[in-house]
């Protein structure tokens, strides 16, 4: 009987240790999400010529699927200006942004 012990013991430990193990993975992949969406909200608000700012105009999904957080089929939409003109670069997969150049930063 003192062997059934040990041995349930030993195995509620092993599962503690990969239960554990799991939180510290969720706390990383969480740590690691909010990087990526935070970097990306901050430079569509402060860089106007990032790759980001043109998903101020969007879904937050595309943003999401962009960032690769989410798995998803981003839709060809043409997005309107504030003069109610779409271009192609509103349309274009991969968001570029009119005022987007060579550089991303300002």
């Amino acid at each position: 009987m003192a062997r059934r012990v040990e041995t349930a013991v030993r195995r509620m430990a092993a599962v503690q240790k990969e239960r554990e193990a799991a939180v510290q993975r969720e706390r990383e992949l969480r740590a690691q999400l909010v990087t990526a969406v935070g970097e990306a909200v901050v430079s569509a608000v402060e860089k106007p010529r990032s790759r980001w700012a043109a998903f101020r105009t969007k879904p937050l999904d595309d943003l999401l699927v962009e960032i690769g957080l989410v798995q998803g089929h981003r839709e060809d939409t043409t997005i309107t200006d504030s003069d109610g003109q779409g271009g192609p670069e509103a349309a274009s997969p991969g968001g570029a942004h009119p005022q987007e150049s060579a550089t991303e930063d300002r």
